[in-house]
């Protein structure tokens, strides 16, 4: 993933916001499983997705300030 200035910018503001947009998850919705093993395994998978978007924006940001750092 490579960001513009712009498109850090936009999210560092997020990030001091406390706005979560940057992350383009979708909203976990916990009622739209009637299973609660099927809730526990979306529930899973979605907390991964997450992670998987906060790691892939942070190395980002980080080639940024850093370009010359092996991130």
């Amino acid at each position: 993933m490579n960001l513009t200035p712009d498109q850090a910018a936009d999210i560092l503001q997020q990030i001091a916001h406390n706005q979560w947009k940057w992350l383009r998850i979708k909203r976990f919705v916990p009622e739209a499983y009637a299973d609660l093993a099927e809730r526990y395994a979306a529930l899973q998978k979605h907390h991964e997705e997450e992670t998987e978007r906060m790691i892939e924006v942070i190395q980002a940001l980080c080639r940024m300030v850093a370009p010359s750092k092996k991130v």
